[in-house]
C-alpha cells in the first residue's frame, strides 16, 4: 500500500468513543443548520485594542505607542488564522482540531453528561465536555471567544452545565 491510499484509507476512518465520534470534516453529511460557529480569533479583542491605539493617536500622549499598536492590531486582524473551533448544530456540535484542517469529533447533545467552562483572563478560556456510558470520556478544548462560546452552549445545552468559572 502506497502512501496516498494509506491517507485515503486514514481520512475514512471514523472511530466512536461513548458518544464521540472522531472523523474527517469531508465525510460528514447533514441537513441540518448551523447554529453557532465559534472562531479562533479574537476579533473584538482586536477592536478595543485598535480603538484604543486611535485613542492614543488623538490624544497626542501616547501617539508612538498607538500607531504601533494600530498597525500590530491591523496586521492581526487582516493576516491572522481565523480557524473554526466549535459548530453548534440542533443535534450535535463539532469540536474542530486546531491542528489539522479535516478533522473534527462529532459530540451528540443526548451523549454530554456534563461541561464546564472556565474562563481565563490573561490566557484561552477552557472548555471542558464529560460524556456518558461506560466508555465516556473527557474532551477538553481552549477558546478565545468566552461570551459567543458560553451563549451557544446555554442555548445548546442549558440543563447539562456543571461549572461556569468568571
Amino acid at each position: 500500500m502506497n502512501r496516498k491510499e494509506k491517507k485515503e484509507e486514514n481520512q475514512k476512518t471514523v472511530r466512536n468513543h461513548g458518544g464521540v465520534t472522531e472523523i474527517h470534516l469531508p465525510d460528514i453529511k447533514t441537513t441540518e443548520t448551523v447554529d453557532a460557529i465559534i472562531h479562533s480569533q479574537p476579533t473584538a479583542s482586536i477592536l478595543i485594542v485598535i480603538c484604543f491605539a486611535i485613542l492614543l493617536i488623538s490624544l497626542n500622549v501616547f501617539r508612538i505607542v498607538g500607531w504601533i499598536l494600530l498597525v500590530l492590531m491591523m496586521f492581526t486582524y487582516v493576516f491572522g488564522r481565523n480557524k473554526k473551533q466549535i459548530t453548534f448544530y440542533n443535534t450535535f456540535f463539532l469540536i474542530h482540531a486546531l491542528d489539522d484542517d479535516t478533522l473534527v469529533w462529532k459530540v451528540d447533545y443526548p451523549a454530554v453528561k456534563e461541561w464546564s467552562l472556565k474562563r481565563s483572563l490573561f490566557s484561552m478560556s477552557t472548555l471542558t465536555v464529560e460524556t456518558m456510558g461506560q466508555n465516556g470520556q473527557k474532551i477538553e478544548t481552549r477558546c478565545w471567544n468566552y461570551s459567543t462560546l458560553k451563549k451557544a452552549l446555554l442555548h445548546s445545552m442549558p440543563s447539562k452545565v456543571k461549572l461556569i468559572k468568571q
